[in-house]
């Protein structure tokens, strides 16, 4: 498993590309503490979702604004993402992330939801946790 903090942050500007990129270069990092196939697919799924979301519900796909990723390993405890954007926030209002495809929003949320422990959403701050 994990040896000691692994610990990774980046800023990318507000661009759905970065925001996929950055969770494929996340996800081969991580790739080298986990040899779990299923967890590292469902971390590269929540860090995608969680910064497309800041990119284009957050920071309205403005170039000028970033997204802030960090993403943390405690010693073989838990993994905690954390994305934060420059909008305005959201409401947290978990009845409105479903997977109704006829909604432009609440898919993402709902699938982070489904695959943490733990889900914090603070304005225009989400913290996911998955416990080891």
């Amino acid at each position: 498993m994990v040896i000691g903090m692994y610990k990774f942050e980046e800023y990318i500007n507000s661009n759905v590309l970065n925001a996929t990129n950055i969770a494929k270069i996340m996800t081969n990092n991580i790739s080298r503490y986990f040899d779990n196939e299923e967890l590292l697919y469902n971390l590269r799924l929540i860090i995608a979702e969680l910064m497309v979301n800041g990119v284009e519900h957050g920071n309205k796909c403005d170039c000028n604004k970033k997204v802030y990723l960090c993403v943390e390993i405690e010693k073989n405890k838990k993994i905690a993402i954390r994305v934060k954007d420059q909008g305005n926030g959201i409401e947290c209002d978990s009845e409105k992330y479903t997977l109704d495809i006829d909604k432009t929003y609440g898919r993402g949320l709902f699938i982070v939801k489904k695959l943490t422990d733990k889900l914090i959403i603070n304005k225009n701050e989400i913290v996911a946790e998955l416990y080891l």
